[in-house]
């Protein structure tokens, strides 16, 4: 049976894909340096995606700047592939036990190497997740977000074996959206456990999302459809089990959505018809504003900016759906 030994524990290498982060990058780096344990027991890995805003060269000043004895590294893809197959090239340049993983955006707490590591309390234990902290507003206006996945990247570590066995992540995902969660259902199809850790402590900002930003979720929620087509039990129970993400793979979403498509083609045909979707609009917006949890008690104004912006985001994420339908020939249901 595989137990941590705490006077010697088992080699670590820290996994960090970013693209264009040096302002978060140094910070990063500090803590990861500074962890609470022991400096010969681990490795950083920094993976650069195909960053053009200098992020490797912001590394490599942040390390010449620290007198730790931990070993940190960089590595860098040749082009762009995504989180998916910078974090496999930190794997496979590891020969380490364990692989954690965080974002480059993520302050993890001091304690967190530690205490991740000591989850793998028996060999059945293929991966830890520890929690994330953050200042969770769903969908507010300005619309801010946080990561909804159950499995998270930015919190968690996996056996290097197991990483190994299950194929690594696929790197199929192109962009940072559901790669997570499909090499966790992967893990658990061969057998393994995922385990809670709460206190190994991540802290992760809430991102801010402009208007720009909505034209990237198509992109982005395409890949439910791969996710769907790979795992389509544990995808949609997970599905249910995230609050924020029920309406965009729920049967309201699905509804809510088909209605806003309906309603734009009416708008391109009658005046009459102008009318109606109008009036639709007032109607899932005032139902939006009054029954939606997450703004009851904000002020009017931000309450419709958000259910707007609501009613759009859930938009957009069906139209990645269908485009991830004619993209992995999977109809997401």
């Amino acid at each position: 049976m595989y137990v941590v030994n705490a006077e010697k524990p088992p080699f670590v290498s820290v996994v960090v894909p970013y693209r264009n982060a040096k302002a978060s990058l140094p910070s990063l780096l500090e803590s990861l340096l500074n962890q609470n344990y022991p400096k010969n027991r681990y490795e950083i890995m920094l993976v650069d995606d195909g960053s053009t805003d200098g992020s490797s060269d912001t590394v490599t000043k942040a390390m010449k700047q620290q007198r730790e004895t931990c070993n940190a590294k960089t590595l860098r893809c040749k082009d762009r592939g995504g989180p998916a197959r910078a974090r496999n090239l930190g794997i496979r340049n590891s020969k380490r036990e364990i692989i954690a993983f965080t974002d480059a955006d993520a302050i993890p707490d001091k304690n967190w190497l530690r205490e991740l590591v000591y989850g793998f309390s028996n060999d059945l234990v293929g991966g830890v997740m520890g929690k994330v902290v953050t200042d969770f507003q769903r969908l507010l206006y300005p619309m801010r977000v946080s990561p909804i996945s159950k499995f998270v990247t930015c919190n968690i570590a996996y056996r290097r074996s197991v990483l190994i066995e299950c194929g690594l992540f696929d790197e199929e995902f192109k962009y940072p959206f559901r790669e997570d969660s499909d090499i966790a259902y992967c893990i658990l199809d061969h057998g393994y456990k995922i385990v809670q850790r709460n206190s190994a402590v991540v802290y992760h900002p809430i991102r801010q999302i402009k208007l720009k930003d909505l034209l990237l979720v198509p992109k982005y929620h395409a890949y439910d459809v791969l996710l769907f087509k790979k795992h389509p039990r544990r995808s949609r129970q997970d599905a249910l089990d995230i609050q924020a993400y029920r309406f965009t793979t729920g049967g309201i979403g699905v509804i809510l959505s088909l209605l806003i498509i309906l309603s734009l083609f009416a708008i391109a045909s009658t005046k009459l018809s102008l009318l109606s979707a109008l009036l639709y609009f007032l109607l899932i917006t005032s139902a939006l504003i009054t029954f939606r949890p997450s703004i009851k008690g904000k002020p009017l104004k931000e309450r419709v900016i958000s259910s707007l912006y609501f009613e759009l985001f859930v938009l957009l994420a069906v139209i990645g759906h269908i485009i991830g339908s004619v993209k992995f020939r999977k109809l997401l249901l």
